[in-house]
């Protein structure tokens, strides 16, 4: 069963870290994040579709190359 601590307690201490002041530059002010984001998305979600549309045009040619040497 657990007990109530009785010990001296550690402080917390906080650090501080310095922050890194950069110049805003024109290239990131033109940087759109959240199209950038929908882009990567869509990207991501028709990884499959684009992977079968690939194999279905792979198959197509093959089936064009047999019909072809056979006239």
């Amino acid at each position: 069963m657990a007990k109530q601590f009785k010990g001296a307690l550690m402080p917390i201490t906080k650090e501080d870290k310095p922050l890194e002041m950069v110049k805003v530059t024109e290239e990131m002010k033109a940087f759109k994040a959240y199209n950038k984001l929908r882009v990567e998305r869509m990207n991501v979600w028709q990884v499959g579709p684009r992977i079968r549309r690939a194999e279905e045009a792979v198959k197509k040619a093959e089936e064009e190359a047999k019909t072809a040497k056979m006239k």
